[in-house]
């Protein structure tokens, strides 16, 4: 019995997972390491689909990034938390830029009050996410916040 192509996951699903992830775990630990902000330690993340593409955005209320590394955060190794020995740092943004990159997309990096990183992604072919699963998605970035 086959899965009516509504029920299946879309193509992109799995490449936009694992940007999310490591961008959300990033911004997750810049925000627990920055100064509390009047609002709080925050983490936003945005999912918007359109016909033809996916913008991923990731925004958190942590230090930034410091001055003269933009160029470099996308390198493998580059990291702001501390050798823990023998784990590996600085694969999360490497992963992503490539991924990005592989898919024909853009990442793009910029400051708010701390850092927001914005992807954007071509969509494997014209055909948009059905209805239940952008609710989904919205779920996810806690609904409409205006």
């Amino acid at each position: 019995m086959r899965t009516p192509r509504s029920a299946r996951p879309p193509p992109h699903l799995r490449r936009l997972l694992t940007i999310v992830g490591n961008l959300l775990d990033n911004a997750i630990d810049a925000a627990a390491g920055g100064p509390p902000s009047a609002g709080g330690r925050e983490v936003e993340l945005s999912l918007v689909e359109a016909v033809d593409l996916v913008m991923v955005r990731v925004a958190d209320s942590g230090p930034g990034i410091p001055s003269g590394a933009a160029e470099s955060i996308f390198e493998d190794g580059w990291s702001t938390r501390p050798d823990r020995g023998t784990a590996r740092r600085g694969l999360g943004l490497a992963l992503v830029h490539r991924l990005t990159q592989l898919h024909g997309g853009t990442i793009t990096v910029s400051q708010g009050p701390g850092a927001v990183f914005t992807v954007m992604l071509p969509l494997p072919d014209a055909t948009p996410v059905p209805r239940d699963a952008q609710s989904t998605m919205a779920s996810l970035t806690g609904g409409d916040r205006g």
